[in-house]
């Protein structure tokens, strides 16, 4: 699921909305317009609302569940809340904690030795973003 974001229909109406003219970008031209026009952003890093994904019809299973519970509470015991993580240290993380899974460890390791090869398997779809565990 994408990062949700909220603004005012004024603020909309103001920048003149999304721009179609564009291929892909359109939601960061968009909010480089908003910045420019001098509105301010909020970020809340608390969930707002939960939602069940669903893979091929089944319920993720409980054992990716118990996963991402797993570093969520290594992340929160282990970084500063009000500092920014970075992608990094959660692959190092990953690397370090997740050994056996090899699908998590390729995907690292391809980040980390052939960027250029992960941006065209991204774009081609097999890896939706940079997080190893996703």
């Amino acid at each position: 699921m994408a990062v949700t974001s909220l603004f005012r229909k004024k603020v909309f109406d103001k920048v003149g909305g999304f721009n179609e003219g564009l291929f892909y970008a359109e939601d960061w031209d968009f909010w480089i317009r908003i910045a420019s026009a001098g509105f301010r952003f909020k970020y809340l890093p608390e969930p707002f609302f939960l939602y069940r994904k669903m893979n091929d019809g089944v319920s993720l299973s409980q054992q990716n569940y118990n996963k991402r519970e797993e570093i969520k509470s290594f992340i929160k015991s282990q970084f500063d809340p009000h500092k920014e993580i970075t992608i990094e240290e959660v692959n190092l993380y990953v690397l370090n904690n997740f050994r056996d899974n090899k699908k998590h460890i390729c995907k690292l390791l391809i980040i980390l030795f052939f960027p250029w090869l992960f941006k065209v398997l991204k774009k081609k779809g097999i890896y939706k973003n940079d997080i190893v565990v996703d």
